[in-house]
């Protein structure tokens, strides 16, 4: 591998990352300002049983966000660590 394809690799690496952390910070705000319309009308929405499963759903995304997304995933992107190294299963194959 030549330095040339390190450097693309590299600003691959990083585009992939910064892409994927505003996005994921884009999905975090929407998903707040829903919680919070949720919250202040939470005495009316929460009679009928599709609110309660949205807000529900709503709580497991934000943990998905904070825990899977903000702390494993775009940490792991940005430093390029490859977690798959000793796995010997396939997960894509070229061709």
């Amino acid at each position: 591998m030549t330095d040339e394809d390190n450097l693309i690799q590299t600003g691959l690496r990083l585009f992939g990352a910064i892409s994927y952390l505003v996005l994921t910070l884009i999905a975090f705000v929407a998903n707040l300002l829903l919680l919070i319309v949720m919250y202040r009308g939470r005495k009316e929405l929460l009679k009928f049983p599709f609110f309660t499963i949205a807000l529900n759903m709503l709580i497991g995304d934000m943990l998905n966000l904070i825990f899977v997304m903000m702390v494993v995933a775009v940490p792991t992107t940005f430093a390029g660590q490859s977690i798959y190294s000793g796995c010997n299963k396939t997960f894509y194959t070229q061709g």
